[in-house]
């Protein structure tokens, strides 16, 4: 009763649903708003009730359930209008948000008209900062209906707008010249386009370099920022491909657009480093707490704007000085974490002089409409522009993925009375070679003279190790061991590795590294009691931050694990006792383990869990022996990736004999480099060695095995090392099944190829 009345309750959970919103939180939020609107007494028909119904169609919306959105959010402008005048500005900001979700949903003739009465009833109210806004979606519109010229001359309106409100480099008016230079490009105007893009990229790397993504570009809008960001990149192609000045800004906006997407994951980090001891932390918790503080002071800000008249002091430039003088300490007291948190873009000579003479760069980056790929040698750099959207890469990676990944749903079935089976399992090998020949061979004269190709690669690209692509028009029959022998496969040619961007590679090379004294450290086949290798939903593992210890438990025990550790060990003449198995394989022990600072490689063989599915945390984990007693943050029986980063290495190698540890969730468009290897290297580790899908026993074995034999008997680099075992693996014709990429192509190399 009293202030805590259904209605008070209900604002409270609506404002927690708010919170998830602005995380990109919006499975989580949905739930909050639903059970807010069922508290709200049913007689209440007012703006609680449409921030509530507002909410929820913004958490629809985020899910891609834009058809509920819209019900939610036109049942949200009902309790306006009942209880306000029809023209007073909420009134307006609702049509507005209506507007935008048609236009997401593929009904721009609708939106148009919901837009236009938001633009009136906000210029009529004096409201120029939201009439900006709903001129600038209603430009989207207009592009949409195939009025290019109408639709730049719309946002061009908007802008001005909200820049005569807003001060010079606000977020709002950066993603409002980012989306002026996409309408420009689409009317065919690249002269109008580049300068727009460059002015925004130039205040967007201010503000994330200031204060970071997530505060200042709503994680809601993260994909959208991606997008927007390369609009500088499309641009430079419009202007003039052949440019090496215009092909220099473009890889830096490319990489500030990769950057975006990784923001909440590196956020994340951060905020489990600021939760520890120590100077380190404190100063970290000093950068969330004034970039939480920056964030509330520009919300207040905007929410003065939005009436007329009223005086509006912007009182964050006193936060923005105080960020900046802490970024520097931070920057020149702890290097390592400034390097791990912020991001940053290398620009083309300062990455050919990082570039080894016979190693070259691949960058990837798939967008809605085109893929634009990036070759950098030492001593040339090209690119070039792919008519692959997203959605063609997602589907093409699937169907190869299909034939790789043993839990993937499989193409290769046929029916009874098909004709016999072939030999063995098929791959779509000519696929491989088509996604070979639109990508990668217009760049071939760049990269074609380097033995090892470091890759960074983003979206669905990330999903597939770019060694199963194939480079000739393939023969013979897809399922025939020696065809599959014979095939002209990438890693033929080259040696790979695996960037989590184009700036680890100066972390990587910042420092000289001298190997380790000891050989090997080895943790695997944890105590477990399941029957099934698939684990429960995600949500369970966590409880307040704890994993939940039963969960953890009936993951399926994996025996296979144990004889790749002690083959390890044998291989390189280390003792049993560097091989924790079982009781003794702990995430506790592995914290303590006196070794593992001198530990020259690291193998951690076990169950890996995946970014994507985790609730609340979201980070990926390893699957240790859980403990017999309640577990606590150090014990739990998962290593976080940021638990990971705390580590304190020397390794080589880290090599993750674990499930689909090179991607976050498992399919395609995977954020997959920003968790486990990320945490590792930041540890210490040179390089990591990852699994993009589940191995058989017997070829993890022998692909680890023989890697690191061939470095330590030849004196290789990684890479070269890990090349030459994955040749070995497919010429071995005692094994038919050893011929097939999903055999020897799962790995990949990540961090720094070689010494």
């Amino acid at each position: 009763g009293g202030s805590w009345g259904p209605k008070n309750r209900a604002v409270l959970i609506g404002n927690l649903g708010s919170m998830l919103l602005r995380q990109g939180r919006f499975t989580e939020a949905e739930p909050l708003f639903r059970q807010a609107m069922a508290i709200l007494p049913p007689t209440v028909l007012d703006q609680v009730r449409a921030n509530l119904l507002n909410g929820l169609g913004m958490a629809l919306a985020g899910q891609g359930l834009y058809q509920d959105a819209y019900d939610a959010q036109r049942l949200g402008l009902d309790a306006l209008l009942a209880s306000l005048p029809p023209d007073h500005p909420r009134v307006g900001a609702a049509f507005a948000t209506i507007g935008e979700t048609l236009l997401r949903a593929g009904q721009p003739a609708i939106a148009r008209q919901s837009l236009e009465h938001a633009v009136t009833i906000q210029q009529a109210a004096g409201d120029t900062l939201r009439a900006g806004r709903a001129l600038l979606t209603l430009a989207a519109v207009m592009g949409t209906l195939g009025e290019p010229q109408t639709a730049l001359s719309m946002a061009s309106d908007g802008r001005a707008m909200m820049a005569a409100t807003l001060p010079p480099g606000h977020p709002d008016l950066i993603r409002a010249a980012f989306n002026q230079s996409w309408l420009a490009l689409a009317a065919g105007d690249a002269a109008v386009a580049l300068p727009l893009a460059r002015a925004a990229l130039t205040d967007y790397v201010t503000i994330v370099s200031r204060v970071g993504a997530d505060a200042t570009i709503a994680s809601a809008q993260e994909p959208n920022m991606r997008r927007q960001v390369l609009a500088l990149t499309a641009a430079a192609w419009d202007s003039d491909p052949d440019s090496a000045a215009l092909l220099d800004e473009a890889f830096r906006a490319a990489q500030w657009a990769q950057n975006s997407q990784a923001a909440r994951a590196t956020q994340r980090m951060s905020a489990r480093f600021a939760a520890g001891s120590g100077e380190l932390a404190a100063l970290a918790r000093r950068k969330q707490d004034l970039v939480n503080l920056w964030s509330a002071r520009d919300g207040e800000y905007l929410v003065a704007l939005a009436r007329p008249g009223a005086p509006a002091p912007r009182e964050t430039e006193a936060l923005e000085q105080e960020l900046a003088a802490l970024d520097a300490e931070l920057a020149s007291r702890f290097p390592d974490y400034a390097a791990l948190v912020s991001p940053g873009v290398l620009s083309v000579p300062q990455l050919q002089a990082l570039l080894k003479p016979r190693e070259a760069l691949i960058m990837a980056v798939p967008t809605l409409d085109e893929t634009y790929v990036f070759a950098i040698s030492p001593t040339s750099a090209g690119w070039t522009r792919v008519g692959l959207t997203s959605a063609d890469l997602d589907a093409a990676i699937r169907r190869l993925r299909a034939d790789l990944d043993p839990n993937a749903p499989s193409r290769t079935a046929a029916a009874l009375d098909d004709a016999p089976a072939p030999q063995g399992k098929s791959y779509d090998r000519s696929l491989a070679y088509q996604l070979y020949s639109r990508l990668l061979a217009p760049l071939q004269p760049v990269f074609q003279g380097a033995d090892t190709l470091l890759v960074v690669a983003d979206g669905p690209l990330s999903s597939l190790p770019l060694q199963v692509l194939v480079t000739s028009p393939p023969d013979g029959d897809d399922a025939d061991p020696q065809a599959q022998r014979d095939t002209d496969w990438f890693v033929k040619r080259h040696a790979f590795a695996t960037l989590p961007s184009v700036l680890s590679l100066k972390a990587l090379r910042r420092n000289p590294h001298v190997s380790a004294a000891t050989s090997f450290v080895g943790f695997g086949a944890p105590g477990l009691t399941g029957q099934s290798a698939t684990p429960a939903p995600l949500a369970r593992f966590f409880d307040g931050g704890s994993a939940r210890l039963d969960a953890v438990r009936a993951l399926a025990p994996l025996p296979g694990t144990r004889r790749e550790l002690l083959g390890l060990a044998k291989v390189l003449s280390a003792p049993q006792s560097a091989v924790r198995l079982g009781a003794d394989a702990t995430e506790a022990a592995l914290r303590a383990a006196p070794d593992l600072t001198d530990a020259r490689i690291l193998a951690l063989a076990t169950h890996g869990l995946l970014a994507g599915d985790i609730t609340g945390l979201s980070e990926p984990a390893l699957v240790f022996t859980p403990p017999d007693g309640p577990g606590t943050s150090d014990d739990d029986g998962l290593l976080t990736a940021s638990e990971a980063a705390q580590l304190t290495l020397d390794a080589d190698w880290v090599i993750l004999s674990a499930c689909n540890t090179a991607a976050s969730d498992g399919t395609p468009g995977a954020e997959g480099l920003s968790g486990l290897a990320s945490a590792f290297l930041y540890a210490g580790a040179q390089s990591v060695l990852v699994s993009h899908w589940p191995v058989r026993d017997d070829a993890a074995a022998a692909l680890t095995q023989g890697a690191v034999m061939v470095q330590t008997e030849t004196g290789q680099d990684r890479a070269s090392a890990l090349q030459a075992s994955a040749l070995a693996l497919m010429a071995d014709t005692s094994n038919p099944g050893f011929a097939h990429p999903s055999a020897w192509g799962p790995f990949v190399l990540v961090g720094e190829p070689g010494d």
